[in-house]
């Protein structure tokens, strides 16, 4: 198996784990099924839009700074 392929079944399973995560985490705070179900859909894109914000700002993910 080549390296990009462990890159991406790695990120598979850090997906399904950090989802079950959420997920289980939600319904224990009271969350009906759907939205339970959907939190962690939520989260991930607020992240995918943050690095977008970031990367239109400064050309690169994960910088905020201005400098």
């Amino acid at each position: 198996m080549d390296d990009n392929r462990v890159r991406e079944l790695l990120a598979v399973i850090a997906a399904v784990v950090s989802y079950r995560h959420m997920h289980e985490l939600a319904l224990r705070q009271g969350e009906s099924g759907l939205g339970a179900a959907l939190v962690p859909l939520a989260v991930a894109l607020s992240e995918i839009d943050g690095n977008r914000l970031c990367v239109s700002l400064h050309g690169e993910p994960g910088h905020l700074s201005r400098d």
